[in-house]
C-alpha cells in the first residue's frame, strides 16, 4: 500500500511558495512536524536516523545537503535547517520531495504502510485534504 498521492501532494504543496525563504520556513515546519509525531512512537534516536538515511540517499542528486557523520556536534535536521539557507525554492522543493519520499518509505518498513498513513493524516489533521483522505 503507498501512500496516498493526495496525501503526499498536500505535504508537498505546503512548501511550494513563491520565495526560497517562504520554502525553508514551510520545510522546517514539515519535518518538525513529523519528528514530534514520529518521535514517540520509533524514539527521536531513530526519527533522526531515519532523516540521516533519507540525505544519504539523495546525497549524489543534491550535493548540497548536509552529510553528518558520527561524532556530529549538530543533529542532521539543524544541519539540514542551515542548508537551506542558500538554496532557491525549487531546490528546496525538490529535495523535500525525495527526502519525504524515503523519510516514508522507510518508516513505512519499520511501522508499516497503514499505521505510517495513518499517522502522516493525523500529524497533519488541521489539512482539509487530510480529513478527506480519513474518511
Amino acid at each position: 500500500m503507498p501512500i496516498p498521492t493526495e496525501l503526499f501532494a498536500t505535504l508537498m504543496g505546503r512548501l511550494a511558495t513563491d520565495n526560497a525563504a517562504g520554502s525553508a520556513a514551510e520545510a522546517i515546519r514539515l519535518w518538525q512536524t513529523l519528528f514530534r509525531k514520529f518521535s514517540p512512537l520509533i524514539g527521536p534516536l531513530s526519527a533522526e536516523l531515519l532523516f540521516v538515511r533519507s540525505l544519504r540517499a539523495h546525497e549524489a542528486v543534491f550535493p548540497w545537503l548536509p552529510r553528518v557523520g558520527p561524532g556530529a556536534t549538530r543533529t542532521a535536521f539543524s544541519e539540514f535547517e542551515r542548508s537551506l539557507d542558500s538554496r532557491t525554492a525549487e531546490d528546496i522543493v525538490a529535495a523535500n520531495h525525495a527526502l519525504l519520499s524515503t523519510y516514508i518509505t522507510a518508516l513505512a518498513d519499520l511501522i508499516g504502510m497503514r499505521l505510517a498513513v495513518k499517522f502522516l493524516g493525523t500529524a497533519f489533521a488541521d489539512d482539509t485534504t487530510n480529513k478527506k483522505i480519513e474518511e
